[in-house]
């Protein structure tokens, strides 16, 4: 009775995330890139057949391959000319192939291909197909084992009934076929590409039966549209059957769980680390795994150029939706958070491949919106204080106003302009230095700056885009000035040292400055410097 396709394909999927799954690939894996299947190699092969060689031998691939090679002196050399003839070609694109290179399911692969498929679409793939390989082997990369060989290595290649004997019974105690052996007895297997019409499959699946049987790992055999007696077969080898075409049963692994849920595997131990950064190169994408303090992984994508993040969410709470749509329209000129508790569904997206849902998200935190205007240069016309090469970005935020935030290396000026005041008017502004700050001159012209922005000095600002309401002259008072000029006096003490003793302060920190011990003791450099004299800090 033939088993719940379900459940088959959820145990098939359960070993694969636990890296206890071989793939073992046939020709019918290769045949969409151009390649012969097991049936069309043989049908090639029949036609190199003379007529009445036809009447005699059976058509069958180990059969034909060992009469050609023995047919004649040299005959071998001929037979692996026929199948360079037929296999080194262009090969076709195959879907299948770059699936299974984008997925971090399959650490080994077994193959009894000819081709190098897997090579080409896997790039740094271990390749092994003798025992000298085994050496050159890396623990945790990907490997692929190519027990027939290839057309590269001749002498190696699996070509007749004599070469299956010594293969599969006369080399039980070589290393290569060990290494094979090992993979099978503690990993399940997953046949793709092959067909139980083939008398040599049929031949491998007797040999496993006998070698392995103890050893009770699951085998599965992915085939279309199989016959009951072919079923009653896999059955009784203890094979379970699951009936799809290899392309469309690896894409659903690719399409309906890698791409969608393949970021729940990230830092699993069971995962092969190698196999899934090379999965992930593949979707262009690299990763920073790191453990966090308070425990768990921290998780940092690095998409190639090109990539786009999108990221789609739905949340019922009204009001982070008009939040959403506030800050989206530019109304909102602080971060948007938005907790994690608000969302009912969420998805991240860099190209195509899924990096996280609302489970694996933290909250949502959006920068706030704005539009940048770089190379700005503001020159006062009193003062003559001009600023060079600063970045502008203008935020719009409903019935408060507008802010403008203006920067460059040395610090940064975030003012409020009133929405509905165009002369006059009283604006809020923050000052924040650079941190740590370099530039003591740098600090104290923004100083000024401030200063004369807050007594309305007129100003001009020469930017090639930025809107012509912005570029007018100053008719605002700031109500802020008093807590500046207190750091004022600060930065212009510090620059009375620098001068006084030829030295430059760098590096320096808001609370390194900015506290009663330094006010304290550049008080008393000024008592000791200019004993009657004003400024004073305190207060």
């Amino acid at each position: 009775m033939p088993e719940d396709q379900e459940h088959l394909f959820e145990k098939i999927l359960e070993l694969a995330l636990k890296d206890k799954l071989v793939l073992w690939a046939g020709a019918g894996l290769s045949a969409e890139a151009g390649y012969p299947t097991g049936w069309e190699l043989t049908e090639k092969l029949f036609e190199r057949l003379s007529e009445e060689e036809k009447r005699f031998v059976p058509k069958d691939l180990l059969k034909i391959s060992d009469y050609l090679a023995n047919r004649e002196e040299n005959g071998r050399d001929k037979l692996i000319s026929i199948l360079k003839e037929i296999f080194i070609i262009e090969p076709k694109q195959s879907e299948s192939h770059e699936m299974i290179r984008k997925m971090a399911f399959f650490n080994t692969i077994i193959t009894t291909n000819y081709d190098e498929l897997f090579e080409d679409y896997i790039p740094g793939i271990q390749v092994i197909k003798k025992s000298k390989d085994l050496t050159r082997s890396k623990s945790n990369s990907r490997k692929l084992i190519k027990i027939h060989g290839d057309l590269k290595s001749p002498k190696n290649l699996v070509l007749s009934e004599t070469d299956y004997a010594r293969l599969y019974e006369k080399n039980d105690k070589d290393p290569f076929w060990s290494k094979v052996r090992v993979e099978l007895t503690e990993k399940a297997v997953l046949f793709i590409g092959y067909g139980l019409n083939d008398l040599n499959v049929r031949g491998l699946f007797d040999y496993l039966d006998r070698k392995l049987k103890k050893f009770n790992q699951p085998k599965f055999f992915v085939s279309p549209n199989l016959q009951l007696t072919q079923l009653n077969k896999l059955e009784s080898l203890g094979i379970h059957y699951f009936n799809s075409t290899g392309r469309d049963f690896l894409k659903r692994l690719y399409e309906k769980e890698w791409k969608p849920k393949g970021f729940k595997y990230f830092g699993l131990p069971e995962v092969s680390t190698d196999t899934l950064f090379q999965s992930l190169n593949a979707e262009g994408l690299s990763i920073n795994i790191s453990t966090k303090a308070e425990g768990g992984k921290l998780i940092q994508f690095n998409p190639e150029p090109g990539k786009v993040w999108n990221l789609t969410f739905n949340s019922d709470h009204n009001e982070v939706n008009q939040r959403i749509f506030d800050w989206e329209k530019g109304f909102g000129a602080d971060d948007l958070v938005v907790p994690k508790e608000a969302v009912t569904e969420a998805f991240l997206k860099i190209g195509d491949f899924v990096v996280g849902d609302k489970n694996t998200l933290p909250e949502l935190k959006f920068l706030r919106k704005g539009k940048v205007y770089e190379k700005v240069r503001i020159v006062f016309e009193n003062s003559k204080i001009e600023l060079e090469g600063l970045e502008v970005r203008i935020f719009r935020f409903g019935e408060e106003g507008v802010r403008l935030v203006v920067k460059d290396q040395v610090a940064s000026f975030e003012i409020t302009i009133p929405r509905y005041s165009t002369r006059g008017f009283t604006y809020n502004g923050n000052f924040t230095p650079s941190e740590p700050c370099d530039s003591i001159s740098g600090v104290l012209k923004w100083h000024e700056v401030i200063f004369a922005l807050g007594n309305g000095e007129p100003y001009k600002i020469f930017s090639r885009d930025l809107p012509k309401g912005y570029r007018d002259a100053n008719d605002g008072k700031s109500k802020n000035l008093e807590g500046l000029e207190r750091n004022r006096l600060i930065f212009q003490v510090l620059r009375m040292i620098e001068e006084k003793f030829s030295v430059r302060f760098s590096g320096l920190k808001q609370e390194d400055v900015f506290n009663k011990k330094t006010t304290d003791q550049l008080q008393r450099f000024l008592d000791l410097l200019y004993p009657s004299e004003e400024p004073h800090l305190e207060g």
